[in-house]
């Protein structure tokens, strides 16, 4: 009976243990590709602007001063919107990496690059065609681009292209709290 009390004690400890454990990594997510994310409390908005706002490189990085942990990239359809349509995770490093063109960075699934005076996003392959923005169409649903240090804002998010100049869909940063 004892040596039974004994193996349920640490058998239970065990399990609070690891339950313990999956509360504190709840906040964390995987590094990959998401659409229609749902962020919960432990995140902060540190960028949101209109895809028709020009990012810049010192956007992202004061995004990234802001953030010791994860990031989410991402975009939202509009303002009233609270989560991502498209969404990756990655380390909060990806928004200071520069990359060379048509070169991509991997962290977990996902295919990051940001080259000055061209463009930052993700992929869920390694194969882009960099130029002002990645106009890969295979899978086109997995990539997300905003131009930039440009004039022109945004240009994908998933499949929806184009969206240089709209005002409606967002363009997104959250860090881990």
């Amino acid at each position: 009976m004892v040596l039974a009390l004994f193996f349920l004690t640490v058998f239970l400890s065990n399990i609070l243990t690891i339950f313990g454990q999956n509360r504190l990594e709840c906040a964390t997510f995987h590094e990959k590709i998401y659409q229609n994310l749902t962020i919960d409390g432990n995140w902060v908005v540190v960028y949101d602007q209109p895809y028709s706002h020009a990012t810049t490189s010192t956007n992202l990085i004061n995004a990234a001063k802001a953030c010791s942990n994860q990031v989410v990239v991402g975009a939202r359809r509009d303002a009233t919107s609270t989560q991502p349509e498209l969404a990756a995770v990655g380390p909060a490093s990806i928004l200071r990496q520069q990359t060379m063109p048509n070169t991509t960075v991997k962290y977990g699934d996902v295919y990051w690059y940001s080259t000055k005076n061209w463009s930052f996003g993700f992929s869920s392959i390694n194969t882009i065609n960099q130029y002002s923005a990645d106009t890969s169409y295979s899978p086109p649903a997995l990539r997300l681009i905003w131009h930039l240090d440009q004039s022109i804002g945004g240009y994908r998010a998933g499949s929806i292209v184009n969206l240089d100049a709209n005002a409606i869909w967002r363009k997104v940063i959250y860090c881990l709290n």
